[in-house]
Parts: C-alpha cells; structure tokens; sequence
C-alpha cells in the first residue's frame, strides 16, 4: 500500500512537472485590437494585456470592463476602482467551480495598463473578445 502512494504521487509530480515545462515556454502573441486596430495587446500565459492611451482613466476602463462582461452574460462577483488600480471578478452562470473572468486595470507612467485573465486555463479568444468590447466603449 505504501508503495502505491508513492507511485502515485510520483505521477501527479511528474504531470504537474510536464504541464509547467509545456507552459514555461510559451511565446507571447500580440496583435491590434481595436475599432482603428491602433491598439496593441499581448496574450501570454493566460493573459491578455495592452497599455491604454493616459487619457483613459483606470475608472473609465473598469466602468467599460464591467459593461462588455455584462453584455457577454457574465456576472459580476466583484468590482473596485481607484484612480490607481481596479479590479473586477465575473463568471458566466453556468461557471464551474474556478471558472471566472478577471480584469485588472492600473495606472502606469503615462497609460493605463489593462489586463485580463481567464481562469482556470486562460482562453485568448474570449479574451480578445472582452477587450474588444472594452475598447469599443471605450472610442478606442
């Protein structure tokens, strides 16, 4: 019995060690975004990011983050802004357990940075579809 615990655990450590070095190694994905397609966002592990003109406040991108998830179905589980940061948690309603959209939003030099993180597994199709709808309420 002893023995099969520790093959066991053998096995979960070495597929946890194959999905970090499958992962390690991704290559980040950038393209436009954007109603002028002026807007760049890189998706890299799980993530989506763009720096936003400095005239977008971090207000006004999680007002029209928290509008585009809504308009997609999701549900808003939490929502915090600043001047500096914000931050929003939402799920579609039939969401699994660790299933949730988040986007953050922060104040960066002379921009403002807007990231989104679908978790579990990230999705760069979804989330290039909520920035789309960010940007568009937006003007961008």
């Amino acid at each position: 019995m002893r023995n099969s615990c520790g093959i066991r655990r053998g096995l979960l450590l070495g597929a946890g060690l194959a999905v970090v070095s499958g992962t390690a190694g991704c290559r980040s994905t950038p393209a436009y975004q954007g109603a002028s397609h002026d807007v760049l966002a890189t998706y890299h592990y799980r993530k989506l990011r763009s720096d936003l003109p400095g005239t977008i406040r971090v207000p006004a991108a999680i007002a029209a983050a928290e509008s585009s998830l809504r308009s997609r179905g999701y549900a808003i589980r939490s929502s915090t802004s600043t001047e500096d940061r914000g931050r929003i948690e939402a799920a579609l309603p039939d969401a699994g357990l660790f299933e949730e959209v988040v986007v953050l939003a922060e104040a960066i030099d002379a921009s403002t940075r807007i990231e989104i993180l679908i978790e579990p597994m990230g999705d760069q199709k979804r989330s290039r579809a909520i920035m789309d709808g960010i940007l568009t309420r937006l003007g961008l």
